[in-house]
């Protein structure tokens, strides 16, 4: 025997489901854009650790040159 749900009831159900859907497109939607913003995030990171490695390798030379004059003028005194 098929079983008969009364209007109100599926009427409420479907009220429920539409809200439940309607709850996960704005949750898909806020995490969509929480990625978007977390990419950005990580390329931004990516260009200021390219940055800081530039400056570091051009303090490292910059070092060595020093230390290197720093050693001659020691080797002439």
């Amino acid at each position: 025997m098929e079983r008969r749900w009364p209007v109100s009831a599926l009427q409420d159900s479907s009220e429920r489901l539409e809200a439940a859907l309607a709850r996960l497109e704005a949750v898909l939607a806020e995490r969509a854009g929480e990625t978007g913003e977390l990419r950005a995030a990580i390329a931004e990171a990516r260009a200021e650790n390219e940055r800081l490695q530039k400056l570091a390798g051009e303090a490292a030379n910059r070092l060595d040159r020093t230390i290197a004059e720093l050693e001659r003028v020691m080797k002439e005194a």
